[in-house]
């Protein structure tokens, strides 16, 4: 997180005075740290030598990270719902990697702490709203060539205590392998469990160790 302060970021340290006044509310985020307010603004595009307004989406609806965007005179404004949900997924992948001390956490490279470096990476590598940050290597951190844009259950599949079993002789995790069955997923974890498969699959499928 950068660190911005009154004196480095003046205009900025004033807009966020006017917005924690402001009638209409803003998020708690934000109404405690201005420190919050400046990244996410200077990660979305602000800067001190131009003229930026911060702009609400819903114009019911508090400042906060998802319902608000910069806007700077001369330029084309950003779009708000990937603004918001790229946002999110930025900010859960920072909070992951860098609000702890455990070094078992996944690292993130530098150039994705600036939102607007991670935004410009998601938009040409294929990301939609709904899907989901995956690492290809799962112990491995977070930077491009590592990362891609999946559905949940393609996730499911990559992550590290994922259970497979050979079925027919395909590799398949559990979810998969019992759809294809189509039968209970508990099912395929029980009879693991147990060690007790039915004759009937008992030919089938087997425990990948």
């Amino acid at each position: 997180m950068i660190k911005c302060t009154s004196d480095s970021h003046p205009s900025l340290y004033y807009r966020w005075l006017m917005i924690c006044r402001a009638k209409c509310g803003v998020c708690q985020d934000w109404k405690r740290s201005f420190s919050l307010f400046a990244n996410w603004s200077i990660g979305f595009g602000y800067r001190e030598d131009l003229e930026c307004l911060i702009e609400r989406a819903d114009k019911s609806k508090p400042y906060s990270h998802y319902n608000c965007r910069i806007k700077i005179k001369g330029q084309r404004n950003r779009r708000y719902h990937r603004a918001s949900s790229l946002y999110a997924v930025w900010s859960g992948m920072k909070r992951r990697c860098l609000d702890t001390d455990d070094a078992k956490y996944p690292l993130l490279c530098d150039a994705w702490l600036s939102l607007v470096s991670f935004e410009t990476w998601a938009l040409a590598n294929g990301y939609e709203k709904g899907l989901r940050l995956d690492r290809l290597d799962s112990k491995e951190g977070y930077y491009p060539d590592n990362c891609r844009w999946t559905t949940v259950a393609e996730r499911r599949r990559n992550k590290r205590t994922t259970r497979w079993v050979l079925l027919d002789g395909e590799k398949l995790c559990f979810s998969d392998a019992a759809d294809k069955l189509g039968i209970d997923k508990a099912n395929i974890t029980r009879w693991f469990s147990s060690r007790k498969v039915p004759t009937k699959y008992a030919a089938r499928i087997e425990l990948v160790v």
